[in-house]
């Protein structure tokens, strides 16, 4: 098992440290705004990390926003009343309280029964729809990186899984979500 990443400050700097604006996550945060469908008033965004997307879906969505993330540092550094410290494997609210739960680059760092745990959770306080946002078919074995003091090589953005439309469908099947869009964008690695 490996080392908790994102309660280190290094991983907590670059969240917050980072915008939209100034990166190749522009595009990607335009692209959920505009996904956000028009029946929707409440939000809750799992996996908040610095809040660039939920302050984003707040100011251009006029939504009632709420984010749980894992780490205490980034729920008090967004400083929203509605943001707390909290699992996505249980999540702290009720069944079907939210119009829209947002995952975005939350289920790639997530694996085996915790997926699946998270899943149900996303599935059980969302009211009608759930938007996942995560790099498509990204490979975790590169860019890696080993710990000089337990010699563990990690993904170095803490990527535990491969997302492609397949796993996607299968923890969301048609029977309980009806698909309302899936679209790959967003540039592209060179191998």
């Amino acid at each position: 098992m490996g080392t908790n990443i994102y309660g280190q400050k290094a991983w907590i700097d670059k969240f917050i440290s980072r915008s939209p604006t100034d990166d190749s996550d522009a595009e990607r945060v335009r692209k959920i705004v505009e996904m956000i469908p028009e029946d929707v008033s409440t939000l809750l965004d799992v996996g908040v990390g610095g809040g660039y997307i939920y302050g984003e879906l707040k100011r251009k969505k006029g939504l009632r926003c709420a984010g749980i993330d894992l780490s205490l540092e980034l729920v008090r550094r967004l400083g929203e009343p509605i943001a707390c410290v909290g699992d996505a494997r249980n999540i702290p609210f009720r069944d079907r309280q939210f119009d829209l739960v947002l995952a975005a680059d939350l289920l790639e760092h997530i694996k085996d029964e915790s997926f699946k745990d998270a899943v149900s959770e996303i599935k059980r306080v969302s009211g009608k729809y759930v938007l996942i946002n995560s790099p498509y078919k990204d490979a975790i074995d590169w860019p890696v990186a080993l710990c000089d003091k337990c010699r563990w090589e990690f993904n170095v953005y803490g990527h535990m899984q491969v997302i492609d439309a397949g796993l996607i469908r299968r923890a969301f099947p048609e029977k309980e979500f009806e698909l309302v869009t899936s679209e790959v964008f967003g540039r592209r690695r060179s191998a």
